[in-house]
């Protein structure tokens, strides 16, 4: 069930060589950071740009928190 601490990293991104464990982190690595969607989503506050929509909120939370009360 648990993968073994040396277990090859079967999931390649063909455009720049990084490999995964898990195929939903390569599709995700595609679609926010090699794709066409990087830096693509914008802090509406202080401008800052992020890759992953997950990362943005993140980014709120962490620095605009009373700004979103």
């Amino acid at each position: 069930i648990f993968p073994e601490a040396g277990e090859a990293r079967q999931h390649e991104c063909r455009l720049c060589g990084r490999t995964y464990k898990r195929r939903h982190h390569l599709v995700r690595h595609l679609r926010y950071e090699c794709g066409s969607a990087r830096k693509q989503q914008q802090c509406t506050i202080c401008g800052k740009r992020y890759s992953r929509p997950d990362t943005l909120q993140e980014h709120y939370v962490l620095y605009h928190r009373a700004c979103l009360i």
